[in-house]
């Protein structure tokens, strides 16, 4: 499936709690979704790079654009697959996810 990019305004944003840490979560088309990587303009290929990686392994990714910074979502369905993805060399994930995400919110 094809990462989709939506605007920030369209989604809604919240904070939940799993395996022992609060994440940045949002909810779009009855899906909810994890943050895993925010970036600025500048930083919007890497985004954009990491979500089609990920899409071809098969974990469902959203991209949220506002004026400031692109956010890359992973559908909480997706969170077994991502682990297994994890692993490739060819899908650099980021090594803090608590402090890639909410830097901009």
């Amino acid at each position: 499936m094809e990462p989709l990019l939506i605007c920030e305004t369209f989604v809604s944003r919240f904070k939940f709690w799993m395996d022992g840490q609060t994440h940045d979560g949002m909810q779009h088309r009855n899906e909810l979704f994890r943050c895993l990587r925010e970036e600025t303009i500048l930083g919007r290929q890497q985004v954009y790079d990491l979500s089609w990686a990920l899409a071809q392994e098969g974990v469902h990714t959203v991209i949220t654009a506002s004026k400031g910074h692109y956010t890359l979502w992973v559908s909480l369905r997706s969170l077994a697959k991502l682990e297994s993805v994890s692993s490739l060399s060819n899908v650099k994930l980021p090594a803090n996810q608590t402090t890639t995400c909410g830097a901009y919110a």
